[in-house]
């Protein structure tokens, strides 16, 4: 049948082009563009994790310094009541 030898000839033709053009894209893409995108992406990983790392760091410390602050302001209430008691006496007693 010719019918069969022509699809074979033609078909050949065109599954060898197929190989070329899909070999060029894969060698393009694959060992050109996708190597820069991954860089890339793991640079962004990269700065995420240090950023996350930093945050909490200053979490931990603004939530040290809170904590400290009001410890502050605790002591500073009580010394101030402890001393302000005869400091008011004294000047009750000088007559101001």
């Amino acid at each position: 049948m010719p019918q069969i030898s022509q699809i074979l000839a033609t078909y050949a033709s065109q599954f060898f082009w197929l190989l070329i053009v899909f070999g060029l894209i894969y060698f393009v893409i694959g060992r050109g563009i996708l190597p820069r995108v991954d860089a890339t992406v793991d640079a962004r990983d990269a700065k995420i994790a240090g950023d996350l790392a930093a945050a909490a760091f200053h979490f931990s410390t603004g939530f040290v310094g809170v904590f400290n602050f009001d410890r502050h302001v605790a002591e500073t209430r009580t010394h101030v009541v402890r001393s302000g008691i005869p400091v008011v006496r004294q000047l009750q007693r000088r007559g101001t």
